[in-house]
């Protein structure tokens, strides 16, 4: 029976470039990429036949598994995180499991899986989220949202990564899990690849796409709220998705030459990150035990620390 590997996280850390440009080229590995398993794990109301196909997906997983005589690896970066956490007003996903829900699938079906947790530095990675949100109309200033039910309630937890990586050490056993910076992986991507047994040097590192610029970012946002206007007195959104959401796509694609025009590159002082020192003071407190559970000073990574 081979290993099974699943990588449940986080988002922003490079997870569809993994799951698209390096997983499939890996020949070391079986690497499962079909939405029906996917599924199984995530929509809460299973499609095409409920609960009785989710079982027979999960099995026939399970199978896949025990027949395999290479590594099985699983990537989906939303198992991590709680369903709301893109939810925006005109984009909600209300088909989702809670990740402890989707977890205790995993620990029922695979209950020797291994676990890979891709973290960033959480400030870094608020202002990838954001822009995120903003690709599905957002209508939000960023210190709006730093400051909603959604961010305290649901996000910030998320982002205590020593508590996520105690629920999953818990449930598969601390040596079952494995935790990867992503600042190492964008310099050697193949150090996630040695978490799973593969020869990092056979992996070639591509670069990863960088975020956009500042000044696109608020071009975007501005041009949200007049689509949600738009929406809001009744135009119709598939008019509007198929006009003027593909003409903006196209004008985005040349975000490189606003970012040599402006030279004003997206960081996380260019977003106007103000963090509440009650978020400052949470992060710091959980970054310190990231520290000593990893064995390194998460701080020359920009990491908030005490």
């Amino acid at each position: 029976m081979a290993e099974l590997f699943i990588h449940v996280g986080y988002p922003k850390c490079a997870s569809t470039f993994l799951q698209k440009r390096l997983l499939p080229k890996q020949s070391e590995i079986c690497f499962i990429d079909s939405p029906q398993y996917h599924n199984a794990l995530l929509k809460r109301y299973y499609p095409c036949g409920g609960e009785q196909k989710r079982i027979e997906a999960l099995k026939h997983l399970s199978s896949i598994v025990t027949a395999s005589n290479l590594p099985v690896v699983m990537s989906n970066e939303n198992l991590c995180m709680p369903s709301s956490w893109l939810d925006t007003h005109r984009a909600r996903q209300n088909n989702k499991l809670s990740w402890h829900e989707s977890n205790e699938l995993i620990k029922a079906y695979f209950p020797k899986a291994r676990i890979l947790i891709v973290v960033r530095n959480q400030q870094d990675w608020i202002c990838s989220w954001y822009q995120e949100r903003i690709k599905r109309v957002e209508t939000k200033s960023l210190s709006q949202l730093l400051s909603s039910s959604l961010f305290m309630d649901d996000i910030l937890p998320s982002l205590c990564y020593t508590k996520v990586i105690e629920e999953y050490s818990k449930l598969f056993s601390a040596k079952s899990v494995k935790v990867i910076l992503f600042e190492d992986m964008i310099k050697d991507l193949g150090c996630f690849f040695s978490a799973i047994g593969i020869n990092g040097n056979t992996v070639k590192n591509e670069k990863v796409r960088s975020s956009i610029s500042h000044v696109s970012l608020l071009m975007r946002r501005n041009t949200n709220k007049i689509l949600s206007f738009l929406l809001d007195r009744g135009a119709s959104f598939e008019t509007i998705e198929q006009s003027v959401f593909k003409l903006l796509k196209e004008l985005y694609s040349y975000d490189f030459i606003i970012k040599k025009l402006s030279n004003n590159f997206a960081k996380p002082n260019k977003y106007n990150l103000s963090l509440t020192q009650e978020i400052i003071s949470t992060l710091k407190t959980d970054n310190a035990k990231l520290s000593n559970l990893l064995g390194k000073n998460v701080h020359n990574y920009g990491y908030l620390l005490p």
